[in-house]
């Protein structure tokens, strides 16, 4: 598969901005809701992307991935917060991750 699952409907979406305005639809409700682009891609089954591409859950799955990472050696990741509640993303993760065994003496 050469395109994420949705990917056409979301650009067939895009492209209806005008040309001038379409860099601006791109980032729409980026990070924080779907815009209707984004819509068009959900119901297409962008979603199904999500559990292969990001760690997404409670903060007890949070946690548990983290640490399967922490014991494969890996030290470092990228964290973006989404949704409306920012504050409560960010309290949930450091919570997930102060969970994760890390195995320093």
């Amino acid at each position: 598969m050469t395109t994420p699952p949705g990917g056409h409907e979301w650009l067939d979406v895009i492209n209806q901005a005008p040309e001038r305005e379409r860099h601006l639809a791109v980032h729409d409700q980026h990070l924080v809701a779907l815009n209707a682009a984004d819509r068009a891609a959900w119901a297409a089954g962008s979603w199904a992307a999500i559990p292969r591409t990001t760690i997404t859950g409670s903060a007890t799955h949070v946690t548990e991935r983290l640490t399967e990472y922490a014991e494969r050696g890996i030290t470092e990741i990228l964290y973006q917060p989404t949704g409306p509640d920012i504050a409560r993303e960010l309290e949930t993760f450091i919570t997930a991750v102060h969970a994760v065994p890390l195995g320093r003496p």
